[in-house]
């Protein structure tokens, strides 16, 4: 067929050579993902309650299909706003850089003095530490969560002392940690491949010990971040905009349509989730009698050769006279449900400045989704960007209070190899801010208009 659909989770677009038709799935914005095929779980919001297995392996699930990280990559790389966000959010943490400091105390306040340290930091540039730490900061903001592997020298075998050598970000998207044990305890972690996923190339390495760091050569450290409910294998912090993102995503994308065409939305197709629920059931069963393996695209690929077949229904002037029946049945909830098709009295100007106006609120939401202030985010308000004091301050409040846990947590590794190395050594390692003054503090010959 010639006619071109778009389609994102429950609504897209179907563009036919004159005209293009919206679509909705009524029902599905609380279904974007099905459960694990060979993992079925009864209740879909405690898939976390569950292992997995792989082989004779048991697993943590990551997320309902066991593929989060790969939505969530997804969801990100067809956004405008949230990547940008997230490395806002790193660079606010990361600061500067990288530091040695020591604890002092002021008046009975406690204060960081940096200081320099030639043998922690040669360390530290021995497995270029900064880009070690920028995998950590992407992992940790875009999924709450991230991976390190602790790499210990083999010298003592010939009289040399143990050693954490290098740390290596082990980036999320490969990393299934192991089903905790009866004490809670997760044993191995494991390195594989979701996309070419079986027991096969999955590689264990043992969970980091604290207790006892230097006892296996190559050792992962996972840290998950506690949310609510899910201790084992939590969303992103932002998951709640998770909506908002996909929907920002979708605008440009009808935008382009429109634009691309020159064409007038004319129908708003609506079906049921309920529908394809049962097409799904339908090829599930043709699968079992011919023998083959049911994957999801196979649904994929039905919808849209039936929103293509009612596309040209609608369209054109040889269809005329054509009607499309649908039968309503009454769903559990005591509504009824069928296919809907409705016509659009479409107004472009009224209909692009709604878009336009969705956008920008979905910007907002994604930004204080991910906990970042506005006037840090580079968001323009009713048209004026944030002042230069209006920044000044959201600086210092994201600084004085969103950084500190942050810190401890993307920095537990590395100071955690850095007390098993230098246990004598009280130095700890951060991340340095300069304290940035407002013009009028600052001395007429070193403000930045006398400098530039």
């Amino acid at each position: 067929m010639s006619n071109v659909v778009k389609r994102h989770d429950g609504s897209g677009f179907v563009k036919t050579k004159n005209c293009v038709h919206s679509f909705e799935i009524t029902g599905a914005v609380t279904r974007t993902s099905s459960v694990n095929n060979s993992n079925p779980l009864v209740n879909t919001d405690a898939w976390d309650e569950k292992a997995i297995t792989i082989g004779k392996v048991k697993l943590i699930p990551r997320g309902e299909k066991n593929n989060m990280p790969e939505e969530t990559r997804n969801m990100l790389e067809k956004s405008n706003m949230a990547p940008p966000t997230i490395n806002r959010n790193k660079n606010l943490l990361f600061g500067d850089g990288l530091m040695t400091y020591e604890m002092d105390y002021e008046s009975g306040i406690p204060i960081r003095k940096y200081v320099e340290d030639n043998e922690i930091e040669s360390w530290l540039d021995s497995f270029d530490a900064t880009n070690y730490i920028d995998g950590v900061l992407t992992d940790y903001f875009s999924e709450n969560k991230y991976s390190t592997m602790m790499k210990r020298n083999v010298g003592h075998h010939i009289g040399g002392s143990k050693f954490i050598t290098e740390l290596e970000h082990k980036m999320n998207l490969e990393v299934y940690p192991e089903w905790p044990d009866e004490k809670g305890r997760i044993r191995n972690i494991y390195i594989g491949s979701y996309t070419n996923f079986s027991v096969f190339n999955l590689k264990g390495y043992p969970a980091f010990d604290p207790k006892n760091p230097l006892k296996h050569p190559w050792s992962i450290l996972y840290l998950n971040n506690y949310a609510y409910g899910r201790n084992k294998y939590s969303p992103p912090a932002y998951h709640g905009a998770s909506n908002w993102i996909k929907v920002g995503s979708n605008v440009p994308l009808i935008l382009l349509s429109l634009d691309d065409q020159m064409l007038t939305l004319k129908y708003h197709i609506k079906t049921p989730i309920s529908y394809w629920d049962n097409k799904r059931e339908d090829i599930k069963l043709q699968c079992v009698e011919k023998n083959i393996i049911f994957t999801e695209s196979m649904l994929d690929d039905l919808k849209d050769e039936m929103f293509e077949n009612i596309g040209d229904l609608l369209s054109g002037v040889d269809n005329a006279g054509k009607f499309l029946t649908s039968e309503y049945v009454v769903n559990n909830y005591g509504k009824l449900e069928g296919w809907e098709i409705e016509s659009v009295d479409m107004k472009v100007k009224d209909f692009i400045n709604a878009q336009l106006a969705i956008a920008k609120r979905s910007d907002l939401e994604i930004a204080s989704g991910m906990g970042i202030s506005p006037a840090l985010s580079n968001l323009s308000m009713d048209g004026n960007m944030s002042s230069g004091s209006e920044q000044l301050y959201a600086l210092k409040m994201h600084l004085g209070t969103d950084t500190a846990l942050n810190e401890i947590k993307t920095l537990k590794a590395l100071n955690t190899a850095k007390k098993v190395n230098f246990p004598n050594n009280k130095r700890m390692i951060g991340y340095f801010h300069k304290i940035i003054k407002k013009e009028e503090d600052i001395t007429p010959g070193g403000r930045a208009i006398n400098n530039a």
